[in-house]
């Protein structure tokens, strides 16, 4: 159900299937650790108050507001938890479905359509329900823009629901707006992680932008140390990151519109317009089976649609790697075209 699954086959693959930056800070962060070592024969801070603080400078926003998490799914699963229901946009990420199940939430699915919300549906809110919208959404890329966001907030707010945000890929986008001084002061739930930006899957570590209420909330329930010596000082390379992350957009948008050019040229491969690190491409001739043991033939790693809802077998979804690595997926497609 998720992608990055090259562990169960023996060959050397490229992994297209998990959307995480080609760029990294690891020499970086090594040093940081190095640095730092031996602090790990020490109790981490229970209340992790400098990770907090990076974080806090990091999103220019209050520290007392700042949550972290053991990837950005703890912070969602807590927030599940809490909610009465759950109310989310079909397809987007599985992970949603199974934290609901797990905690016997009732799971409220509504369609979209083209990629967009439809706000006439958002009437089927009740108090303290949870409506999750990821930005840009998974998988297909869409980045949602400010008018919906205040849109959703103010639905969410005339029927007592909570807004979750996940923003897990928003710094790969040209976004225009920031979702925290946008909603500062209401009920809204704004997750990030270092997973994806940062290219840290292995570290593990999530925050988010919470109201007093939930962080109370959170608190309680949270384990001591879900975060500790490593999480804490991946939270250092948020500082001074700036130039990483104008780097990490320029070359992004760069190459969402080459690959939007080179796509042109199929017939039965369509690129699905994407702000993100990744795109959809709709299959004209295969379905995503089919194209799945094709790719891996052919040494390439992709990711299907199983798991997501209201998404056809005609597509499957590719991340945006190195522009050599793009290059021969292109050439592979171009085999198979013809």
């Amino acid at each position: 159900m998720h992608g990055a699954n090259f562990y169960d086959y023996d060959k050397k693959l490229i992994d297209f299937s998990s959307n995480i930056n080609v760029f990294n800070m690891n020499e970086r962060l090594f040093s940081i650790i190095r640095e730092d070592f031996d602090h790990v024969n020490v109790y981490p801070d229970i209340k992790a108050r400098e990770a907090i603080d990076n974080v806090a400078t990091y999103l220019a926003c209050d520290a007392s507001n700042i949550i972290l998490g053991n990837g950005s799914i703890e912070i969602i699963d807590k927030a599940i938890h809490r909610a009465s229901r759950v109310v989310i946009f079909d397809p987007s990420f599985y992970e949603y479905e199974l934290r609901a199940s797990v905690y016997k939430k009732e799971l409220i699915r509504i369609n979209y359509k083209d990629f967009k919300i439809n706000f006439d549906e958002l009437n089927i809110l009740k108090k303290n329900d949870l409506l999750i919208l990821t930005n840009p959404n998974n998988p297909n890329g869409r980045l949602l823009k400010k008018e919906e966001l205040i849109k959703a907030q103010e639905i969410c707010k005339e029927h007592g629901a909570t807004l979750l945000l996940d923003e897990a890929f928003i710094e790969f986008t040209m976004h225009d707006y920031d979702s925290i001084k946008l909603f500062k002061d209401e009920d809204v739930i704004i997750v990030r992680a270092m997973t994806k930006t940062f290219a840290l899957p292995g570290v593990r570590f999530g925050f988010a932008y919470v109201p007093k209420d939930f962080k109370d909330y959170y608190d309680e329930l949270s384990l001591a140390w879900s975060t500790g010596f490593i999480q804490n000082e991946a939270a250092k390379l948020l500082a001074n990151s700036e130039e990483y992350l104008s780097e990490t957009k320029k070359y992004y948008q760069e190459e969402r519109n080459r690959l939007k050019n080179l796509y042109k040229d199929f017939k039965n491969f369509e690129m699905i317009d994407s702000d993100a690190n990744f795109y959809l491409i709709k299959l004209k001739k295969h379905n995503d089976e089919e194209m799945y043991k094709i790719m891996l033939e052919k040494g390439i790693l992709i990711r299907r649609m199983q798991g997501y809802k209201n998404i056809g077998k005609n597509y499957v979804r590719l991340a945006i790697r190195t522009r050599e690595e793009n290059d021969y997926l292109i050439e592979k497609l171009r085999e198979i075209e013809n």
